[in-house]
């Protein structure tokens, strides 16, 4: 009997010290997941019906990254937003969460429609950089029928950046693959002296608004367009006109940064940064080897 208690209290040790070591493993692992990226390293937009982003001018109304919200409007008016959230995965490549709809039926107005509540399910996928932070680019809603929510991703139509359906823009926020490369679409120089922007419809960086103010542009068929324009030009403290693409990011914007000798490609087109500025080429289009270059004091054309 004695042998039976001394075998089973040997065994229970056994359980113990396993159970121990299972415990400081696990609390290990959490602690590297959190070092190489844990949930509060990624993040989605406050307002996903709203911009992120206008190229070249502030947004009027601020769409701040937020970290597992617990709710968020799908109508900037208030008619239709999502509560209760509770996300699973967060951080990971795909996060999930389930909560609850809540939308107005809008007769005879917002203010004294009928709210209909009902489950919502949320998924946020594609992981991704933006303004020098990690992101979930796309999203997708499943509410009860009749109600639809388009799924969106991050993307840039003209100078509007925001959640958009998928193809309906060029993607915003892709970057390289496991070979390293960078594809930064949005990115400024060392100094941020220069800010730059690259879409499918062509690249283009400026300096500052004040003048003096220095900018290019490159188009697909290789054509350049450079402006510049001088401090005696404008009285001082003016703006130089919107026509001249001009850095208009804040540093709480958080937007790359490209240091110097390196290069980020996409869509056809090529950016180098190095001690002379930023330099642009088409490397894709029809006008394959064109380009510019573009620091603080000027904005020169390159190649044939």
């Amino acid at each position: 009997m004695r042998v039976l208690l001394r075998l089973l209290a040997a065994a229970a040790l056994v359980v113990v010290v396993i159970a121990c070591v299972s415990t400081a493993r696990s609390g290990a692992d959490s602690a590297t997941l959190n070092r190489r990226g844990g949930p509060h390293e990624i993040y989605f937009f406050q307002r996903p019906s709203s911009a992120v982003a206008l190229v070249g001018q502030h947004l009027p109304i601020p769409n701040p990254f937020v970290s597992r919200p617990s709710g968020f409007p799908l109508f900037e008016d208030g008619q239709w937003v999502l509560e209760k959230l509770h996300w699973r995965g967060w951080g990971l490549t795909v996060a999930k969460a389930t909560g609850k709809s809540n939308s107005d039926t809008d007769v005879p107005n917002v203010a004294e429609g009928k709210r209909i509540i009902t489950w919502a399910k949320v998924r946020l996928s594609q992981p991704g950089v933006f303004h020098g932070r990690r992101i979930y680019r796309c999203i997708r809603v499943t509410v009860p029928p009749p109600a639809n929510y388009p799924a969106g991703c991050l993307q840039r139509s003209h100078r509007y950046i925001g959640l958009m359906a998928p193809g309906s823009g060029e993607p915003v926020g892709v970057q390289g693959g496991s070979n390293g490369k960078l594809r930064l679409t949005n990115f400024m120089s060392p100094n941020r002296k220069v800010w730059c922007q690259i879409a499918s419809f062509g690249a283009e960086c400026g300096t500052e608004p004040e003048p003096p103010t220095h900018s290019a542009q490159l188009k697909p068929n290789g054509k350049v367009s450079l402006c510049s324009v001088l401090q005696t030009e404008y009285p001082e403290g003016s703006k130089v006109p919107l026509t001249c693409f001009q850095n208009w990011p804040l540093p709480s914007d958080h937007v790359p940064v490209l240091g110097i000798g390196k290069t980020t490609q996409d869509s056809g087109f090529r950016c180098t940064s190095s001690s002379e500025g930023i330099t642009c080429t088409d490397v894709a289009g029809a006008g394959k080897g064109h380009g510019f270059r573009v620091n603080e004091d000027e904005a020169v054309e390159v190649g044939s």
